[in-house]
Protein backbone atom coordinates (compact mmCIF):
# COMPACT_ATOMS: atom_id res chain seq x y z
CA UNK A 1 0.00 0.00 0.00
CA UNK A 2 1.39 3.17 -0.82
CA UNK A 3 1.95 5.91 1.77
CA UNK A 4 0.29 9.15 1.71
CA UNK A 5 2.02 12.14 0.88
CA UNK A 6 2.66 14.41 4.09
CA UNK A 7 0.01 17.45 4.05
CA UNK A 8 1.95 20.64 1.85
CA UNK A 9 2.06 23.57 4.43
CA UNK A 10 0.58 26.66 3.72
CA UNK A 11 2.68 29.76 2.45
CA UNK A 12 3.24 32.05 5.30
CA UNK A 13 1.07 35.19 5.56
CA UNK A 14 2.80 38.39 4.67
CA UNK A 15 3.17 41.85 5.97
CA UNK A 16 3.60 43.95 3.47
CA UNK A 17 5.10 47.44 3.26
CA UNK A 18 5.46 49.72 0.50
CA UNK A 19 8.65 52.29 0.12
CA UNK A 20 8.94 54.31 -3.32
CA UNK A 21 11.60 57.14 -3.10
CA UNK A 22 12.85 59.16 -0.72
CA UNK A 23 11.59 60.51 2.63
CA UNK A 24 10.72 60.50 6.23
CA UNK A 25 8.66 57.42 5.12
CA UNK A 26 11.54 55.13 4.94
CA UNK A 27 12.87 55.62 8.47
CA UNK A 28 9.42 55.11 9.61
CA UNK A 29 9.28 51.95 7.43
CA UNK A 30 12.27 50.31 9.16
CA UNK A 31 11.04 51.13 12.59
CA UNK A 32 7.46 50.15 12.01
CA UNK A 33 9.47 46.40 10.70
CA UNK A 34 11.38 46.13 13.85
CA UNK A 35 8.21 46.58 15.99
CA UNK A 36 7.17 44.11 13.87
CA UNK A 37 10.16 41.78 14.33
CA UNK A 38 10.09 42.15 18.17
CA UNK A 39 6.39 41.57 18.80
CA UNK A 40 7.14 37.89 16.65
CA UNK A 41 7.08 35.15 19.07
CA UNK A 42 9.45 32.55 17.91
CA UNK A 43 7.22 29.61 16.73
CA UNK A 44 5.49 32.65 13.91
CA UNK A 45 5.27 32.15 10.43
CA UNK A 46 5.65 35.72 9.06
CA UNK A 47 7.07 36.82 6.23
CA UNK A 48 8.18 40.76 6.10
CA UNK A 49 7.74 42.35 2.08
CA UNK A 50 8.79 45.61 1.21
CA UNK A 51 7.75 46.31 -2.52
CA UNK A 52 10.19 49.51 -3.14
CA UNK A 53 12.28 50.93 -6.25
CA UNK A 54 15.84 51.06 -3.33
CA UNK A 55 15.90 48.57 -1.31
CA UNK A 56 19.38 49.80 -0.13
CA UNK A 57 18.06 51.85 2.74
CA UNK A 58 16.30 48.34 3.82
CA UNK A 59 19.41 46.40 4.44
CA UNK A 60 19.20 46.34 8.29
CA UNK A 61 16.01 44.99 8.53
CA UNK A 62 14.72 41.44 8.40
CA UNK A 63 12.75 41.71 5.39
CA UNK A 64 12.18 40.55 1.70
CA UNK A 65 12.92 43.48 -0.98
CA UNK A 66 10.55 43.19 -4.07
CA UNK A 67 11.78 46.07 -6.34
CA UNK A 68 9.58 47.42 -8.50
CA UNK A 69 10.18 48.69 -11.93
CA UNK A 70 9.58 52.17 -13.15
CA UNK A 71 7.23 50.97 -15.76
CA UNK A 72 5.30 49.15 -13.51
CA UNK A 73 5.36 51.63 -10.55
CA UNK A 74 3.74 54.14 -13.07
CA UNK A 75 0.73 51.65 -14.22
CA UNK A 76 0.13 51.35 -10.42
CA UNK A 77 -0.28 54.62 -9.77
CA UNK A 78 -1.97 55.63 -13.18
CA UNK A 79 -1.69 58.86 -15.90
CA UNK A 80 -3.40 61.02 -12.65
CA UNK A 81 -0.69 60.32 -10.34
CA UNK A 82 -2.70 59.01 -7.70
CA UNK A 83 -0.21 57.77 -5.28
CA UNK A 84 -2.63 55.85 -3.32
CA UNK A 85 -3.82 53.98 -6.06
CA UNK A 86 -0.56 52.03 -5.55
CA UNK A 87 -1.84 50.67 -2.56
CA UNK A 88 -4.41 48.62 -4.31
CA UNK A 89 -1.98 47.33 -7.29
CA UNK A 90 0.36 46.63 -4.58
CA UNK A 91 -1.78 44.85 -2.21
CA UNK A 92 -3.00 42.79 -5.70
CA UNK A 93 0.23 42.18 -6.75
CA UNK A 94 1.48 40.32 -3.03
CA UNK A 95 -1.95 37.80 -3.14
CA UNK A 96 -0.78 36.92 -6.78
CA UNK A 97 2.80 36.46 -6.05
CA UNK A 98 2.90 34.90 -2.98
CA UNK A 99 -0.66 33.13 -2.78
CA UNK A 100 -0.87 33.68 1.01
CA UNK A 101 -2.30 36.17 3.58
CA UNK A 102 -1.63 39.50 3.10
CA UNK A 103 -1.89 42.13 5.32
CA UNK A 104 -0.85 45.64 4.09
CA UNK A 105 0.47 48.00 6.88
CA UNK A 106 1.48 52.00 6.33
CA UNK A 107 5.00 52.96 7.25
CA UNK A 108 3.69 55.73 10.35
CA UNK A 109 3.03 52.30 12.55
CA UNK A 110 3.81 49.92 15.12
CA UNK A 111 2.83 47.05 16.52
CA UNK A 112 1.07 46.72 19.75
CA UNK A 113 0.91 42.57 19.67
CA UNK A 114 2.22 40.36 17.07
CA UNK A 115 1.96 40.24 13.50
CA UNK A 116 0.45 36.96 13.74
CA UNK A 117 -2.99 38.25 15.46
CA UNK A 118 -3.96 40.43 12.37
CA UNK A 119 -4.09 36.50 10.16
CA UNK A 120 -6.07 35.35 13.07
CA UNK A 121 -8.72 38.03 11.64
CA UNK A 122 -8.12 36.95 7.84
CA UNK A 123 -9.16 34.70 6.10
CA UNK A 124 -11.77 33.66 3.20
CA UNK A 125 -14.54 36.35 3.36
CA UNK A 126 -13.10 37.78 6.20
CA UNK A 127 -11.05 41.04 5.66
CA UNK A 128 -9.37 43.91 8.38
CA UNK A 129 -8.81 47.51 8.04
CA UNK A 130 -7.37 49.79 10.82
CA UNK A 131 -10.75 51.38 12.43
CA UNK A 132 -13.76 53.02 11.14
CA UNK A 133 -12.78 56.58 10.75
CA UNK A 134 -16.08 58.38 10.97
CA UNK A 135 -19.11 59.13 8.76
CA UNK A 136 -17.71 61.46 5.62
CA UNK A 137 -20.44 64.22 5.86
CA UNK A 138 -19.29 64.56 9.49
CA UNK A 139 -15.47 64.06 9.59
CA UNK A 140 -13.94 67.35 10.49
CA UNK A 141 -10.30 65.84 8.57
CA UNK A 142 -12.24 65.52 5.39
CA UNK A 143 -12.21 69.90 5.48
CA UNK A 144 -15.26 71.58 3.36
CA UNK A 145 -15.12 68.67 0.68
CA UNK A 146 -17.12 66.75 3.48
CA UNK A 147 -20.14 68.81 2.07
CA UNK A 148 -19.35 68.06 -1.74
CA UNK A 149 -18.74 64.13 -1.18
CA UNK A 150 -22.10 63.84 -0.21
CA UNK A 151 -23.57 64.78 -2.89
CA UNK A 152 -21.69 62.59 -5.38
CA UNK A 153 -23.28 59.31 -6.94
CA UNK A 154 -20.24 56.94 -8.57
CA UNK A 155 -21.34 55.02 -11.49
CA UNK A 156 -20.60 50.79 -11.39
CA UNK A 157 -21.36 48.63 -12.77
CA UNK A 158 -24.24 47.70 -10.71
CA UNK A 159 -26.17 51.05 -10.23
CA UNK A 160 -23.71 53.01 -8.59
CA UNK A 161 -22.26 54.58 -5.13
CA UNK A 162 -24.79 57.18 -3.34
CA UNK A 163 -22.35 58.65 -0.98
CA UNK A 164 -24.27 60.31 2.06
CA UNK A 165 -23.63 61.90 5.23
CA UNK A 166 -23.65 58.67 7.00
CA UNK A 167 -21.51 56.44 5.29
CA UNK A 168 -18.85 55.28 7.40
CA UNK A 169 -14.99 55.24 5.35
CA UNK A 170 -12.60 53.31 6.79
CA UNK A 171 -8.92 54.16 7.67
CA UNK A 172 -6.39 51.91 5.36
CA UNK A 173 -3.44 52.11 7.56
CA UNK A 174 -3.74 48.49 7.75
CA UNK A 175 -5.60 46.16 5.38
CA UNK A 176 -6.04 42.87 5.17
CA UNK A 177 -7.02 40.32 2.46
CA UNK A 178 -6.84 36.15 2.14
CA UNK A 179 -5.93 35.01 -1.95
CA UNK A 180 -9.56 34.07 -2.22
CA UNK A 181 -10.42 37.12 -2.08
CA UNK A 182 -8.16 39.00 -4.44
CA UNK A 183 -11.54 39.47 -7.07
CA UNK A 184 -12.40 41.98 -4.16
CA UNK A 185 -9.05 43.51 -4.38
CA UNK A 186 -9.54 43.90 -8.03
CA UNK A 187 -13.12 45.17 -7.78
CA UNK A 188 -11.76 47.99 -5.51
CA UNK A 189 -9.33 49.36 -7.84
CA UNK A 190 -11.88 49.73 -10.44
CA UNK A 191 -14.42 51.70 -7.52
CA UNK A 192 -11.37 53.92 -6.71
CA UNK A 193 -10.85 54.71 -10.30
CA UNK A 194 -14.46 55.11 -10.69
CA UNK A 195 -14.46 57.40 -7.28
CA UNK A 196 -11.51 59.53 -7.85
CA UNK A 197 -12.69 60.24 -11.46
CA UNK A 198 -15.80 61.32 -10.18
CA UNK A 199 -14.98 63.51 -6.94
CA UNK A 200 -11.20 63.51 -6.69
CA UNK A 201 -11.05 63.19 -3.88
CA UNK A 202 -7.52 62.23 -1.71
CA UNK A 203 -9.24 58.97 0.00
CA UNK A 204 -10.99 57.71 -2.96
CA UNK A 205 -8.89 54.43 -1.84
CA UNK A 206 -10.14 54.19 1.40
CA UNK A 207 -13.66 54.39 -0.04
CA UNK A 208 -12.95 51.37 -2.45
CA UNK A 209 -11.56 49.25 0.14
CA UNK A 210 -14.56 50.55 2.62
CA UNK A 211 -17.06 49.71 0.17
CA UNK A 212 -16.61 46.35 -1.09
CA UNK A 213 -14.71 44.64 2.11
CA UNK A 214 -18.04 45.78 3.85
CA UNK A 215 -20.39 44.84 1.61
CA UNK A 216 -18.83 41.52 0.37
CA UNK A 217 -16.83 40.22 3.59
CA UNK A 218 -16.98 40.26 7.21
CA UNK A 219 -14.66 43.34 7.90
CA UNK A 220 -12.94 44.13 11.22
CA UNK A 221 -10.49 46.64 12.90
CA UNK A 222 -6.60 45.87 13.30
CA UNK A 223 -6.42 48.71 15.68
CA UNK A 224 -5.26 46.74 18.74
CA UNK A 225 -2.79 44.99 17.13
CA UNK A 226 -1.47 47.91 15.28
CA UNK A 227 -0.56 51.39 15.89
CA UNK A 228 -1.21 54.34 13.31
CA UNK A 229 0.49 57.18 14.68
CA UNK A 230 -0.94 59.46 11.38
CA UNK A 231 -2.10 62.33 13.76
CA UNK A 232 0.26 65.14 13.42
CA UNK A 233 1.29 65.81 17.27
CA UNK A 234 2.22 61.93 17.30
CA UNK A 235 3.85 61.58 13.66
CA UNK A 236 5.77 65.13 13.18
CA UNK A 237 7.80 65.36 17.11
CA UNK A 238 8.81 61.72 15.97
CA UNK A 239 10.27 61.81 12.87
CA UNK A 240 12.94 64.29 13.87
CA UNK A 241 14.03 62.16 16.62
CA UNK A 242 13.83 58.72 14.72
CA UNK A 243 17.00 58.72 12.82
CA UNK A 244 19.08 59.83 15.42
CA UNK A 245 17.28 56.80 17.41
CA UNK A 246 18.11 54.83 14.55
CA UNK A 247 21.93 55.91 14.48
CA UNK A 248 22.23 54.75 18.08
CA UNK A 249 20.18 51.61 18.04
CA UNK A 250 22.10 50.53 14.89
CA UNK A 251 25.71 50.86 18.24
CA UNK A 252 23.87 48.29 20.21
CA UNK A 253 24.13 44.37 19.96
CA UNK A 254 21.94 43.20 17.34
CA UNK A 255 19.71 41.74 20.12
CA UNK A 256 19.20 45.25 21.70
CA UNK A 257 18.47 47.37 18.61
CA UNK A 258 14.34 46.13 18.16
CA UNK A 259 14.03 46.66 22.25
CA UNK A 260 15.90 49.71 22.48
CA UNK A 261 13.47 51.09 19.72
CA UNK A 262 10.61 49.99 20.53
CA UNK A 263 10.93 51.51 23.97
CA UNK A 264 10.98 54.71 21.84
CA UNK A 265 7.83 54.52 20.36
CA UNK A 266 5.49 57.13 19.73
CA UNK A 267 2.62 57.23 22.51
CA UNK A 268 0.04 59.81 23.14
CA UNK A 269 0.19 61.13 26.78
CA UNK A 270 -2.04 60.07 29.78
CA UNK A 271 -4.37 63.27 29.15
CA UNK A 272 -4.42 62.62 25.20
CA UNK A 273 -5.46 59.08 25.71
CA UNK A 274 -8.29 60.18 28.71
CA UNK A 275 -9.35 62.59 26.07
CA UNK A 276 -9.78 60.10 23.02
CA UNK A 277 -11.89 57.94 25.60
CA UNK A 278 -14.04 60.22 26.08
CA UNK A 279 -14.48 62.26 22.92
CA UNK A 280 -14.41 58.72 20.86
CA UNK A 281 -18.72 58.50 20.95
CA UNK A 282 -18.29 62.03 19.64
CA UNK A 283 -16.00 61.61 17.39
CA UNK A 284 -18.13 58.72 15.29
CA UNK A 285 -20.80 61.40 15.02
CA UNK A 286 -18.39 63.43 13.49
CA UNK A 287 -17.57 66.19 15.66
CA UNK A 288 -13.75 65.43 16.49
CA UNK A 289 -11.01 65.25 13.78
CA UNK A 290 -9.75 61.11 14.10
CA UNK A 291 -9.41 58.56 16.73
CA UNK A 292 -6.34 57.44 18.65
CA UNK A 293 -5.60 54.05 20.22
CA UNK A 294 -5.47 54.00 24.24
CA UNK A 295 -3.55 50.70 24.56
CA UNK A 296 -0.28 51.84 23.88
Amino acid sequence: MRPQDPPRRQPAPVILYTSFGPGPHVEELIFSASSAQFRCAPTDRVRIVIFTDDPAPFEPVKAECVVIDPATFDSWIDHRGYIYRLKICALAEALRRFNAPVAMVDADTYFLQSPQRLFDRIGPGRTLMHLPEGPIGHLVALGHERHQLVTHRVPTDNGGLQLHRDWVMWNSGVVGVHPTDLPLVEASLKLNDAIRTTTGHKNSEQMAFTEIFRNHTALSSSRDIVFHYFLPFLRNPFRKELHELLAEAATLPESEQAPFLYAHRPRPSLKKRLSASIKRPLKRMGYFKSDLNTSV
